[in-house]
C-alpha cells in the first residue's frame, strides 16, 4: 500500500478513536449533547464526524459497542499476559468500568435503541462468552470449582450495575469481587490465594509460571546492561540454574527476546487502553491527563528498557520473522491514545490551536519512551523525570512567547548555521580511501545493528574487504568506534560552542541548540544511535574530545543565568536533572525529522521546548 494511503487510513482510524473517546465522555455527562459539540471537543470537522457516524443513533450505539469490544478483547489479552486468577480479577475490574459506562449512557441508550434491536446479541452474549473463557482457564488452574456457568456468575456480579458512579465505585467493585469469588473458589485454591502457597503448600500450581517470569526479569536486566551479547549461559548463571533448566522454559535466546518484546508491547497497549478509559470518564483536567499518560508511558518503558532497546536497533540477520515484526512494531496504540488526549485538551481550550497534534503526540510519546535510554537510565524516580519533561513540553521554558521571526535571526542560530555549512569541509576524515570506506561501513553497521553485536567480520563484509585487511586498517573494533565518534563529536561540539558563545539570550541559545541537533540527526543518523548506546555504557570507554558531564555543567550555567535574567521559567534551574531534561528536548525524534523535514521539526522543537503547547 502506498505511504500516503497508509497515512490516510491511520488518520481516519485516529479520528474515529478520538470521536468515540470524546463522545463517551460527553454522552456520559448528558444524553442531550449535540454532535457539533462532540466534533468540536474531538478536534475534527463536523463533516468528518458525519462521515464516520451519519446519525446520532449510529454514534451512540457505536460508543456502546466500542466499550463492549474493549471488555471482550481484554479477556484474551489478559489470559496471554497473566496467570488465570490475576486475569480474572483484572477483567472484572474492567467489567466494573464498563458498568459505569453503561450507567452513564443509560439515557442516551434508551433514546437510541429500539425495543426490537439486536443489541443484546452484540453486547451481553460476547461478554458472557469472554467470562466463560476466563472461568475455564481458572478452573484448569484449580482456582475455581468445576462446572461454573458464566451466566450465573454474571448474575452474581449484577451488583456492579447498581453501584453509584459518583461514589468510590472502584473500591466497592473490588469488595464485590472478593465476596463473589470466595464462593466460586475451590477450597484448596482459596487457601492458596490467602496464604500465597500452592494447594500442597509449595506453590506447585504456579511455580513454573513464576520461574519463567524470574528468568525473563533476570534476562531483561542483563540485556539492558549488556545488550544482545548476553548469552544463555550468562542468564542461567544469574538465575542460579543450569542452562538445561533454562531451556525448559525457553528454547533459545531469541525466544527470551521475543517474550520480552511481547510483554513490553502488551503493557504498552494496556497503558494506551487505560489512558483512553480515563479520557472517557474525564478523569481530571486535560493537561493533567497528558501528564498522567506521559508518565505511564515512561514508567512502562523503564520497566521494559531492554525491550525498548531491541526496538531501537535492527534485529540480527538470523532473526526469525516474529522477532523482526515485534522489534519493528510502532507504538501505534499509545500514540493514538495521546492524540485523543491532546484533541480533548485542544477542544477544551487548554492546548493552543494551530498545532499539528499528530506530530505532537509522536514527539511526546517518543520522548517518554526515551526516558529508558541514554540520559535518564540511572534515575529511579521515573515519575519525576517524566513530570519535568511533560511540564516543559506543555508550558515551555521561555518566559515569553518567543516568535519564529526573532529566533530565526538570532546570533546563536546564525552561528550554528555557519558551523553546519562547514561540516563537509572538516579535516577529521582519513586520507586513506580504504580506511574511509571501512569507517563508513562500520558507522552504518553500528547504527543498524548496535555496537555490541556487530563484529569486524560484519564490517569487512559491508566494506567488501577481507577480515584480515580490515583488521590491518583499523587495529580493533574499539579503535574504529573511537575514531568514528571522535570525528562526530568534533563537528557537533563546534556547533554547541558556537551557540553558547554567541551574544544571544538563553532562549535563543536553546533554540539554536535544537536546530543543531536536528541537523545532526539529518546528517549523522548512525552516530546518533551509537551515541545513545554509548551513554548506556555498552561500548568500551574511549578518549573522546567531549564529555557529557561538561555539557550538563554548561547547560546548568545557562539555565541559571536565563532564570536570573527573567528569560527562562524553569523549576530548579541548577539541578542536573533539569539540565538533562532540557538536553533531551533539544533532540527531536528521528522519525519527525525524516517525515516532516528539518524546518517543521524546528517548529515542533520551538513549540515543545521554547513556547510550550498549552495556552498561556
Amino acid at each position: 500500500m502506498p505511504a500516503d494511503a497508509r497515512k490516510r487510513r491511520l488518520d481516519a482510524a485516529q479520528n474515529r478513536e478520538a470521536i468515540l473517546a470524546v463522545a463517551l465522555a460527553a454522552l456520559t455527562e448528558s444524553s442531550e449533547v449535540s454532535l457539533n459539540a462532540i466534533a468540536k471537543r474531538a478536534g475534527v470537522a463536523n463533516a468528518t464526524l458525519y462521515r464516520h457516524f451519519p446519525t446520532r443513533e449510529s454514534l451512540v450505539l457505536e460508543v456502546y459497542r466500542h466499550e463492549v469490544r474493549h471488555v471482550v478483547s481484554a479477556a484474551d489479552q489478559l489470559l496471554d499476559d497473566r496467570e488465570p486468577g490475576a486475569a480474572l480479577r483484572e477483567w472484572v475490574a474492567r467489567l466494573a468500568q464498563y458498568a459505569m459506562t453503561k450507567h452513564g449512557l443509560a439515557d442516551a441508550m434508551r433514546a437510541a435503541a429500539s425495543p426490537g434491536s439486536a443489541l443484546f446479541e452484540e453486547t451481553y452474549v460476547p461478554i458472557v462468552s469472554a467470562l466463560g473463557r476466563l472461568l475455564a482457564a481458572a478452573e484448569e488452574a484449580g482456582l475455581v470449582r468445576a462446572g461454573l456457568d458464566p451466566d450465573d456468575v454474571i448474575l452474581a456480579l449484577a451488583g456492579l450495575w447498581e453501584i453509584d458512579p459518583s461514589t468510590d465505585w472502584k473500591a466497592r467493585a473490588s469488595r464485590l469481587y472478593d465476596l463473589v469469588f470466595t464462593g466460586l473458589r475451590a477450597l484448596g485454591a482459596y487457601v492458596a490465594v490467602m496464604t500465597g502457597r500452592g494447594e500442597d503448600g509449595a506453590g506447585s500450581a504456579t511455580a513454573d509460571g513464576r520461574r519463567r517470569e524470574e528468568v525473563l526479569d533476570t534476562a531483561a536486566k542483563l540485556f539492558a546492561s549488556s545488550g544482545l551479547r548476553t548469552s544463555v549461559q550468562d542468564i542461567a548463571d544469574a538465575c542460579g540454574i543450569k542452562p538445561g533448566s533454562l531451556y525448559h522454559h525457553f528454547e533459545s535466546k531469541e525466544a527470551i527476546v521475543v517474550a520480552l518484546l511481547r510483554r513490553y508491547h502488551a503493557e504498552l497497549d494496556r497503558t494506551a487502553e487505560i489512558g483512553l478509559e480515563q479520557l472517557r470518564v474525564l478523569d481530571g483536567p486535560p493537561l493533567e491527563q497528558v501528564m498522567r499518560l506521559g508518565t505511564a508511558i515512561a514508567q512502562c518503558a523503564v520497566r521494559h528498557s531492554a525491550a525498548v532497546q531491541f526496538t531501537f536497533y535492527e534485529p540480527p540477520a538470523s532473526a526469525g520473522q516474529e522477532l523482526t515484526d515485534l522489534a519493528s512494531r510502532a507504538p501505534g496504540a499509545i500514540e493514538a491514545a495521546m492524540l485523543a488526549t491532546l484533541r480533548v485538551g485542544q477542544g477544551s481550550g487548554s492546548i493552543r490551536a494551530g498545532l499539528d497534534l499528530e506530530v505532537l503526540a509522536d514527539r511526546i510519546c517518543q520522548t517518554m519512551l526515551h526516558v529508558s535510554l541514554g540520559l535518564f537510565h540511572r534515575y529511579t524516580a521515573v515519575h519525576r523525570v517524566a513530570g519535568l519533561l511533560c511540564g516543559m513540553m506543555l508550558h515551555g521554558v521561555s518566559a515569553s512567547a518567543s516568535q519564529d521571526a526573532e529566533l530565526d535571526q538570532s546570533a546563536a542560530l546564525l552561528a550554528v548555521e555557519q558551523v553546519i555549512r562547514h561540516w563537509d569541509d572538516s579535516d577529521t576524515e582519513p586520507t586513506d580511501e580504504r580506511v574511509s570506506l571501512v569507517r563508513r561501513a562500520a558507522r552504518t553497521e553500528f547504527g543498524r545493528r548496535g555496537y555490541e553485536v556487530t563484529t569486524v567480520r560484519d564490517i569487512a563484509a559491508a566494506a567488501g574487504l577481507s577480515t584480515g585487511t580490515t583488521y590491518r586498517l583499523i587495529g580493533s573494533k574499539e579503535a574504529l568506534l573511537d575514531a568514528i565518534m571522535s570525528a562526530f563529536y568534533v563537528k557537533v561540539m563546534a556547533g554547541w560552542d558556537a551557540a553558547l558563545g554567541s551574544a544571544s539570550t538563553a532562549v535563543e541559545k536553546l533554540d539554536a541548540l535544537a536546530w543543531l541537533q536536528i541537523n545532526v540527526l539529518d546528517k549523522f543518523k548512525d552516530e546518533y544511535k551509537i551515541q545513545l548506546a554509548w551513554m548506556r555504557e555498552l561500548p568500551p570507554d574511549a578518549d573522546l574530545p567531549w564529555s557529557f558531564s561538561v555539557a550538563v555543567r554548561q547547560l546548568k550555567t545557562l539555565l541559571g543565568q536565563g532564570s536570573r535574567l527573567g528569560q527562562l521559567r524553569v523549576d530548579s534551574p541548577s539541578s542536573e536533572l533539569t539540565a538533562r531534561c532540557v538536553i533531551e528536548l533539544t533532540w527531536m525524534p528521528e522519525g519527525i525529522v525524516r517525515d516532516q523535514g528539518k524546518r517543521a521539526a524546528l517548529g515542533c522543537a520551538r513549540d515543545t521546548l521554547v513556547r510550550g503547547v498549552a495556552v498561556r
